[in-house]
């Protein structure tokens, strides 16, 4: 009797691994939303709100996703998307955007927001086009696409929400 059952799928480490960071992460949120001092001016929503929702929900989207790959199910593309599951992990793209990302952290306060974020943004875009072959034509514009991006974003929440980013320490303001 036992024999007619299929067999059973083995868990998605993968799967579950990413799983397992998105709890970490929504954890994280929860952690250091909570930690925010609320001046009592707040009555009605508190900035705490907006954190709490996005870190409850991430903790139990990835919780679901863990459930699933610890059933064996993995998770597949849609048909549409032109992607295999079973490709090897290119592992120079992810160095690549690891390093554009300890970069903007370690240099964002002495470069500021703008190079640092745009020094990421090209070192991410160069990370999705290894298989390209490298030009330098390619790499200014993504640079200079990182820049306006960046400086959009900048002056978007410094001028606009009054939110304080880094100049950088470079640049005498920081």
């Amino acid at each position: 009797m036992t024999d007619d059952l299929p067999p059973r799928p083995r868990p998605s480490f993968a799967d579950a691994l990413f799983a397992a960071g998105g709890i970490a992460l929504g954890g994280f949120f929860v952690w250091q939303t909570l930690s925010l001092e609320v001046a009592p001016s707040y009555a009605k929503v508190s900035p705490q709100l907006f954190g709490l929702i996005v870190g409850i929900g991430l903790c139990v989207c990835s919780g679901l996703l863990l459930n699933h790959a610890l059933r064996g199910e993995r998770a597949e593309p849609a048909a549409e998307e032109d992607s295999d599951p079973n490709a090897p992990t290119d592992w120079r793209a992810m160095g690549l955007i690891a390093v554009g990302i300890i970069a903007q952290i370690m240099l964002i306060q002495w470069l500021g927001f703008i190079v640092a974020s745009s020094l990421l943004f090209t070192l991410t875009a160069r990370g999705f086009r290894l298989k390209q072959r490298f030009t330098w034509a390619s790499v200014a514009l993504d640079a200079g696409i990182a820049i306006a991006l960046s400086s959009v974003a900048f002056y978007g929440f410094t001028a606009g929400l009054g939110i304080e980013l880094p100049f950088g320490k470079l640049w005498g303001r920081g």
